[in-house]
């Protein structure tokens, strides 16, 4: 019994793997989308253009973050400040809420983030890039997830983007969770 479980334990895990290549390589076959250098704040107060976010590096990995009182966001969060130096290797990192700086800062702060926060107060740019409720859903807010931006010049393009959610890939705590009894799980 024991064995034939793990066996087709480890099928799933190929074709689960498969298909997540699979899906990688569909989003880099996705057309870029212009974007426009909007305009944030950053957790000191002062406006920052999205062009700026980019520092020295050419692609930009966004992610729309829901807020601080939002315990799933916050989760994510916690495992973006340990990745942080890492990301920042291969491109520029930053985490956009639609919530005031002084909620951001405070929420940076008392978590220890090392990531640059920056403020789309009101969701303006969430909502452009898709990351905001339909009118009419259950739910009327912002939606959790992640754009990568390049930068060509003065051009501002979305290259690729994914959706977070309960047992998704970036947030590796859910994955120890589903090693949990189902009593704990």
């Amino acid at each position: 019994m024991a064995a034939d479980i793990e066996k087709k334990l480890r099928a799933a895990e190929k074709q689960y793997f498969k298909l997540r290549e699979k899906m990688a390589a569909w989003r880099r076959q996705l057309p870029a989308e212009p974007v426009q250098d909007h305009a944030f704040t950053g957790t000191s107060g002062r406006k920052v253009k999205l062009s700026q976010l980019f520092g020295k590096h050419d692609h930009l990995i966004l992610v729309h973050h829901m807020g601080p009182q939002c315990p799933y966001c916050t989760l994510w969060a916690d495992g973006y400040s340990g990745q942080t130096y890492f990301i920042e290797k291969k491109a520029a990192f930053v985490v956009a809420a639609p919530k005031p700086v002084r909620v951001l800062a405070k929420a940076a702060k008392e978590r220890g983030w090392k990531f640059k926060l920056v403020s789309d107060e009101g969701g303006e740019f969430a909502k452009r890039m898709g990351f905001w409720s339909a009118p009419g859903d259950s739910w009327d807010g912002p939606l959790p997830g992640v754009s990568v931006l390049a930068r060509k010049g003065r051009k501002i393009e979305r290259v690729s983007r994914d959706f977070f959610g309960p047992g998704d890939p970036y947030c590796p705590a859910f994955h120890f969770f589903d090693l949990l009894p189902a009593d704990k799980a």
